[in-house]
């Protein structure tokens, strides 16, 4: 099984190396992506690799002021300018709270770090210099997970890990009109 993709000069898709683990929840695979049908000119390959585990740092709207009734783990930036509770203190800090303590934690910003916006239901990485937030959609989210690689789709009567793997990239920004080649 490959794909047809018209949207750049007709070159030629196909999914390789495969390998689920059930128990594990993770798939990797690599697009390898052709001039043509021949598979003799290889253009470029890209890895994916998916995980139903993973888990991001939750974090709230931007915030200069703590809220007055924080939940456990209700995480905020904390931009300039901030004041109370150690925030005038702890700019382009991530402020968490921490119930058991009854105190806010701070984080420093890491790079390549992939937050979760709780506000916005969108993920996304912190420019370290500019602070700007780029939004991203990672490939490990649980409820990707869910939606495509969830073993009662992969061993479905209907589908199988290969079809899955097609259906997900005819998904992606640049695939929507492919077709199978």
């Amino acid at each position: 099984m490959a794909l047809k993709n018209y949207l750049i000069d007709g070159s030629y898709s196909m999914v390789d190396g495969i390998q689920f683990s059930k128990q594990g929840r993770w798939l990797r695979f690599f697009l390898k992506i052709y001039m043509d049908e021949t598979k003799r000119v290889e253009l470029a390959t890209k890895a994916y690799e998916i995980s139903g585990n993973y888990t991001y740092r939750a974090l709230g709207m931007q915030r200069s002021t703590p809220p007055e009734n924080p939940k456990d783990g209700d995480g905020y930036f904390v931009p300039n300018g901030a004041s109370g509770q150690d925030w005038d203190r702890m700019s382009h800090h991530i402020a968490v709270w921490d119930e058991v303590q009854q105190l806010w934690v701070f984080w420093g910003l890491g790079k390549d770090v992939t937050y979760y916006s709780t506000d916005g239901d969108y993920y996304f990485v912190m420019n370290y210099d500019t602070l700007e937030r780029m939004k991203v959609y990672p490939l490990d989210d649980e409820r990707l997970w869910n939606n495509w690689f969830a073993p009662s789709l992969v061993f479905s009567s209907e589908s199988n890990l290969h079809k899955q793997c097609y259906a997900f990239i005819k998904s992606q920004p640049g695939f929507e009109n492919v077709v199978n080649g």
